[in-house]
């Protein structure tokens, strides 16, 4: 529902959400990272926002540390989904992966590939539709693109090589 040029009703969508997790859909992607445009009334995270808010079975807060740690001991967390690159690296050192491995709790990642970087599909800002999220990152701004290309670069020769 949050890829239609035309954003859903929120009724219909909570209605949707409801039944999904009546059942056993419960890993939900607050991201708006899967190709489609930015819209506030339809990205991920705003619309598990306004569902919370809505109907308060449940709770959304950020996925910090403590945050997590909270939120576990209100309701158990089955899985955090994380970012995890060769850009995307914190997760590692901002207390998120011990804490997951301190409650047991999996960790779902995203991005592996750099958003496109290291598959070789993205080799300019033109490859990027206009609307795509991702031209909103730092990796992905104009003074920052060549020099990430370099660094693809680097890894591909080192691969190479060790192949």
């Amino acid at each position: 529902m949050t890829w239609r040029p035309q954003a859903t009703p929120d009724e219909q969508v909570f209605a949707a959400m409801k039944a999904a997790i009546a059942n056993g859909a419960t890993i939900w992607s607050p991201l708006s990272i899967y190709g489609m445009a930015l819209n506030e009334l339809t990205a991920g995270r705003s619309l598990l926002r306004r569902y919370f808010e809505t109907c308060p079975e449940g709770t959304l807060k950020e996925g910090g540390s403590e945050s997590i740690k909270r939120a576990n001991a209100a309701v158990p967390i089955k899985v955090a989904e994380v970012e995890f690159s060769f850009w995307g690296t914190e997760v590692q050192h901002n207390g998120v992966a011990g804490t997951c491995m301190e409650l047991g709790i999996p960790i779902l990642t995203y991005a592996p590939l750099g958003y496109g970087f290291w598959t070789g599909q993205v080799k300019s800002l033109e490859d990027i539709l206009k609307g795509d999220i991702r031209l909103l990152f730092g990796r992905f701004q104009e003074k920052n693109f060549p020099k990430n290309l370099e660094l693809v670069d680097k890894v591909n020769d080192f691969a190479k090589a060790e192949a």
